[in-house]
């Protein structure tokens, strides 16, 4: 019986560890970031719009999207410039998280940390299911100006709308990495 198992599992190791090789470290010191990408990220420039517009000409900060993807899922890094509202990052972050507690039936929302100590950057990570069916797992962080936002969208043509892949590309995340 081991015998039979150690033979199923070898057989399945060489598919792991391709689909493990397909994932790439993308470092954007510009931005201060590194994230694990399955495919190179396009990179477009956008306009964030924070959620709650109460302050309209505030609310808008120039940003860059990092977007993978796949038939499967959408990776994606979108780094608003909040340059000129870094004492607000709080309400930001904040923000953007009550956005989706009231637009959204949230399977998870829970505090999140990027390093550890001083350097530490604390966040909050979230889940949900769209209406289409897919399921979108969100990290939101606030650090020197810059809003940072980690979205893996699983898409309904996913055989496994709960793949770890969603949370590898979540946990890839680092702020302020060392070149």
């Amino acid at each position: 019986m081991r015998l039979g198992v150690l033979i199923v599992a070898m057989a399945l190791l060489p598919g792991a560890s391709a689909a493990q090789e397909m994932w790439e470290r993308y470092l954007y010191s510009d931005m201060e970031f590194a994230a694990d990408f399955p495919t190179p990220p396009t990179i477009t420039e956008d306009v964030y719009t924070a959620s709650l517009k109460e302050e309209a000409p505030k609310s808008q900060a120039p940003a860059r999207v990092y977007t993978a993807s796949l038939p499967t899922a959408i990776y994606r890094v979108t780094v608003a410039a909040f340059s000129d509202r870094i004492q607000n990052g709080a309400n930001l972050l904040g923000e953007a998280v009550d956005y989706l507690h009231y637009t959204q039936k949230l399977r998870a929302d829970v505090s999140a940390r990027i390093g550890s100590g001083a350097a530490a950057v604390f966040g909050r990570h979230v889940t949900y299911d769209r209406s289409d069916g897919a399921r979108v797992t969100t990290g939101y962080f606030f650090m020197k100006g810059r809003l940072y936002i980690i979205e893996a969208i699983i898409l309904p043509s996913s055989s496994d709308i709960a793949t770890p892949d969603a949370a590898r590309f979540q946990q890839s995340l680092e702020l302020s990495p060392r070149r």
